[in-house]
């Protein structure tokens, strides 16, 4: 006896997987801009970026413009860090609990609402939205606490 998949439970958490990757991918490029426009790249990087001192401590008097660039690497820095502290386990989670989920169509609606929402999530940080942000990191929490105990009751069934 092997373990068995819903295909499309699979489908859904392939879907969301490839989605939430990109959109991680997205928000390190973006991060990686942040930093180069406020030359908070290590100083060894400045090479790449003509015209553009790089450094991680800059003693010089900081302007309203240069206080923009740093607080907007400051934002993308905690949208990377979040990701990086809620992506893995909210997709363990998902693979895990997918062969013992007592419900597909819970299972299909928290995943897709898990990945939604970290979507929306980084989207409302990025342009400064709440309540949005907190929603939506909610809600994918939440989503996620679905995703548990929808295994969880599968799990008793065996």
């Amino acid at each position: 006896m092997g373990i068995e998949f819903d295909r499309v439970g699979f489908i859904t958490m392939f879907t969301v997987n490839a989605v939430l990757w990109m959109k991680l991918l997205f928000c390190l490029i973006k991060q990686g801009g942040a930093k180069v426009k406020a030359g908070a790249r290590a100083p060894e990087d400045a090479k790449f970026f003509k015209n553009r001192k790089q450094g991680y401590i800059n003693d010089e008097p900081i302007d309203d413009k240069q206080r923009h660039l740093l607080e907007n690497v400051e934002r993308w820095n905690n949208i990377v860090g979040n990701d990086l502290e809620q992506l893995p386990f909210g997709i363990l989670i998902a693979w895990v609990s997918l062969p013992f989920t007592k419900s597909v169509p819970a299972y299909v609606a928290c995943t897709i609402i898990f990945g939604l929402s970290r979507v929306l999530f980084s989207i409302s940080y990025a342009y400064a939205l709440q309540p949005w942000r907190s929603v939506f990191y909610s809600t994918a929490l939440l989503a996620v606490l679905g995703l548990a105990i929808n295994g969880f009751v599968g799990l008793a069934d065996l």
